[in-house]
């Protein structure tokens, strides 16, 4: 019986300690539950600001890219006036070479020709075979004149293109570094998303591992509630087994002191024959009984 109490109270001792230690890694699972809880919510936090600044930026960026398609537009137009342009000015160089190569006198020179043989027609007698000549001459010089005067229209009609020709030159320069700027921006603005974007799915994979380790923990806590169950109720067993095994220790030490009682009276009445009620009750009645009848 002392080797078996013994035994429970080394069982009850190891039961005690494992709910102590099971408890104690509850209580630190708990605490890391707690920790991982809020590490998660400044996870997810830094995710959702992170999550506006993208779509932030790729609204900015979706009307840089609009307006570099607007301004690209605008600059095929020019092109277009641009080559409009060139051509005109083309048709006009070979027609100042077509009359280039019929006028070879300046036109100043041609208009004094001209007046001057207008007023000797109208202020002096000539004979008539001068006068035809002079009459041919005139028409001559109005024929000259005139291919002049076009020619001096078709030199200031190409100065006036030249002028729109460097005007549209200005233009594409201008959207080309408003187009170089924008597109820049635009790079810059997908260098910023691909670093957003790097460190969301970075904390993606943060917010995963934490959300299994609190799975892990919540799944470890509930097994050891389980067992705090199981050994709670093995402790219990053990206690009420022990109790048991004091109940019969104090049974059977009642026993023998009941049994001697009785050799005493025993030996007394052997002696003198007289024996008080609660001796003759001792003598004459069951162990057990009594036993049950002091308890």
């Amino acid at each position: 019986m002392v080797d078996e109490a013994k035994q429970i109270l080394e069982e009850i001792e190891k039961t005690k300690s494992a709910i102590r230690a099971l408890k104690e890694e509850r209580n630190s699972l708990y605490e890391e539950l707690y920790s991982l809880k809020n590490i998660k919510t400044q996870l997810i936090d830094e995710q959702r600001g992170l999550i506006e600044k993208i779509k932030e930026l790729r609204g900015k960026r979706r009307e840089l890219i609009e307006k570099v398609k607007e301004l690209r537009g605008k600059r095929r137009e020019i092109y277009t006036r641009l080559r409009d342009t060139l051509d005109r000015i083309t048709q006009l160089r070979k027609r100042k070479e077509e009359l280039s190569r019929e006028v070879r006198v300046p036109l100043s020179i041609l208009q004094r020709e001209l007046e001057r043989l207008e007023w000797r027609q109208q202020t002096e007698t000539l004979p008539l075979d001068v006068e035809k000549k002079i009459i041919e001459r005139i028409a001559e010089l109005e024929k000259q004149i005139n291919i002049a005067l076009s020619l001096r229209e078709v030199k200031s009609q190409a100065f006036e293109l030249r002028a729109e020709l460097m005007r549209h030159r200005l233009e594409l320069r201008d959207l080309g570094n408003e187009i170089s700027a924008i597109s820049n921006k635009i790079d810059e603005y997908a260098k910023q998303l691909s670093k957003y974007s790097e460190r969301v799915n970075e904390l993606t994979t943060k917010i995963n591992n934490v959300n299994n380790r609190i799975k892990e923990i919540k799944e470890r806590i509930s097994e050891i509630k389980e067992e705090l169950v199981n050994l709670a109720n093995k402790l219990r067993q053990l206690r009420e087994k022990m109790n048991e095994l004091e109940r019969k220790k104090a049974l059977e030490k009642a026993k023998m002191i009941i049994e001697k009682q009785k050799q005493t009276i025993q030996e007394k009445l052997k002696k003198t024959k007289r024996l008080s009620f609660e001796e003759l009750q001792i003598l004459m009645g069951d162990v057990e009984e009594l036993v049950k009848n002091q308890e």
